[in-house]
């Protein structure tokens, strides 16, 4: 069996899409899903989103015995060793692994983006539980560079990409047209009207239709309270994951505060411009070469988002490069997957020939 960590079951559709790259990882490796199990928030919401089995994800009992019977722990991807929305996330993935290896399970650490972690206490538990898993990636250059701050040993650390880059997307002529995703941040209700009238601003500028998208927990709600100021805004709910990459790509551009959303954008060959809620969202997009602003700079977005349009071919044809060189280091994390899923099966057969040769 094979047990996986993350954060799934949220309806979180960036992470949602990350369990999807992760179980094709698997599904190309020759697992069967009847033997993969997904700790959960929802799991009959996983169990219908992705086909595979799911168990709660705070369940003690429910953990042990699968524990017990797994021959590997994923954990990852995305933001998993953070502290920055929540101080349980540390304790409870890094508590995860602990429990493993006290199990003699190996764990695979899969293309995850590390920090902001704030706490040394905290930093130095990842530095201990990171250094005695079997195979590590990281999806950007920040997160190994934290690694390396905190004493890690990254000579067995792979840098690799976001995974849902895997996804390979019919990359069609755009329709003119602006997608807006913005997450709940602690300044928004002092920037409603800001918003609003930077928004109609854009609407004044012909870009052809604007969408609001909604990606993940608190972003519809603010999708709508921005309709209640702006009728002709238009608010999506995706309800799955692949329905929310269709929609962020939908337009030439694309303004997100998410990091999937931002990558949803990328490979459908929507130009994406980064609202910069914490340093994942500037790692990204120094590696697709595209913009990105603090959220509490909005009012410069009018400049950026004229500037792509006037450019969007030769912005377009530069993020395809980039996209492409990521889709390639994105099948880094299966690789690590399959090197330590069937480590052992190499092992016995090197030492079986051995002994056949001995004789």
């Amino acid at each position: 069996m094979i047990l996986i960590s993350g954060y799934y079951g949220y309806g979180n559709w960036g992470d949602e899409a990350i369990l999807a790259a992760l179980l094709a990882d698997l599904s190309n490796l020759g697992v069967d899903q009847k033997q993969i199990r997904v700790l959960s928030g929802q799991p009959k919401r996983t169990e219908e989103w992705h086909g595979v089995k799911a168990i709660p994800r705070y369940r003690v009992s429910s953990l042990v015995h699968s524990m017990k019977h797994s021959q590997l722990l994923i954990s990852g991807g995305g933001s998993l060793l953070q502290d920055s929305t929540s101080l349980r996330s540390i304790p409870y993935y890094l508590g995860m692994i602990e429990f493993a290896l006290a199990n003699k399970v190996p764990v695979v650490i899969y293309a995850q983006g590390i920090g902001p972690v704030r706490r040394r206490m905290a930093q130095r538990w990842i530095q201990r539980v990171v250094s005695k898993a079997a195979a590590v990636s990281l999806r950007d250059q920040n997160s190994l560079a934290l690694m390396k701050q905190w004493g890690v040993p990254t000579t067995g650390i792979q840098l690799s990409a976001d995974p849902v880059f895997r996804f390979v997307t019919n990359k069609q002529s755009k329709t003119a047209g602006l997608t807006i995703n913005l997450r709940p941040y602690p300044q928004w209700t002092d920037h409603i009207s800001g918003w609003v009238q930077e928004i109609k601003s854009w609407m004044a500028l012909g870009l052809g239709s604007i969408q609001f998208v909604a990606l993940g927990p608190g972003d519809q709600g603010m999708g709508e309270r921005l309709r209640t100021h702006i009728p002709h805004l238009v608010v999506r709910t995706p309800q799955t994951y692949h329905e929310a990459m269709s929609l962020m790509g939908r337009y030439e551009l694309t303004v997100s505060m998410r990091l999937h959303g931002i990558i949803f954008a990328a490979i459908n060959g929507s130009y994406p411009i980064g609202l910069d809620y914490d340093p994942k969202i500037p790692a990204l997009a120094r590696q697709l070469g595209t913009p990105v602003f603090d959220p509490c700079a909005y009012q410069c977005l009018g400049s950026a988002i004229q500037l792509a349009k006037i450019n969007i071919v030769d912005a377009s044809r530069k993020l395809q490069q980039k996209v492409e060189c990521l889709q390639q280091q994105a099948h880094i994390n299966g690789q690590l997957i399959k090197e330590v899923l069937y480590r052992p099966v190499l092992e016995e057969s090197y030492a079986n020939e051995n002994i056949r040769r001995r004789d």
